[in-house]
């Protein structure tokens, strides 16, 4: 499992002083990122440098507690991985830990010329597989 630490800033929340719904996904994706980079798979790299992309095929939330203006929260990230494509699960956990909401995200492995999916590259499914 890999983790990541926010705080939730005012540009974040909605009239009430709530996390807003998409702001979860602006946090999913910068601890994917982070994730990524972490592993040696910076997604700067991968759109510059190499043969594939990774693009997000679909994505869910269930949102089961609100997080507050200045609530500090932890990002636990786990994987399932498949041959072509694998799910990031995101579970966002209050300082109580106490789960406000998951996400999942699909993602695909395609040749950037063809976008036609291709098997995930072996330094890739290795990274993601330390959090499986």
């Amino acid at each position: 499992m890999f983790k990541v630490h926010a705080e939730v800033k005012l540009s974040h929340t909605d009239a009430a002083g709530l996390l807003f719904f998409a702001e979860h996904f602006k946090f999913a994706h910068s601890a994917y990122e982070t994730f990524m980079k972490s592993i040696d798979c910076s997604l700067g790299r991968i759109i510059r440098d190499s043969d594939f992309l990774l693009p997000i095929v679909h994505a869910e939330a269930d949102y089961k507690g609100g997080l507050c203006l200045g609530d500090e929260f932890d990002i636990f990230l786990k994987s399932e991985v498949g041959d072509s494509s694998f799910v990031l699960s995101y579970s966002f956990k209050d300082s109580d830990g106490n789960v406000s909401a998951e996400i999942k995200t699909v993602h695909v492995s395609v040749n950037k010329e063809t976008k036609k999916k291709i098997p995930l590259s072996e330094k890739l499914r290795k990274g993601l597989l330390t959090i499986a």
